[in-house]
């Protein structure tokens, strides 16, 4: 298994998106927030988003439930 994960000094200089909605009872924030410590240290360049009112999903523009609600189907929300 260890021949099939990437090297951890390869993520420097990589974008990384680090989010959370602020309903979000399943990943809690500081959790989410110890991540966004962890890939800058690794040097990735890191954008955050904790304020977004969302629930636990990936938010799209276009599919899924409410934001607010969580979607345990498929963790999609429309936003």
């Amino acid at each position: 298994l260890l021949d099939k994960i990437d090297d951890p000094v390869n993520i420097e200089g990589d974008p990384v998106y680090v989010f959370s909605g602020i309903y979000d009872k399943v990943a809690y924030p500081g959790v989410v927030k110890l991540n966004e410590q962890l890939y800058s240290r690794l040097g990735a360049m890191v954008k955050t988003n904790f304020d977004m009112p969302a629930h636990h999903g990936f938010p799209t523009e276009n599919f899924g439930a409410k934001c607010s609600t969580l979607n345990t189907a498929n963790y999609i929300n429309n936003w």
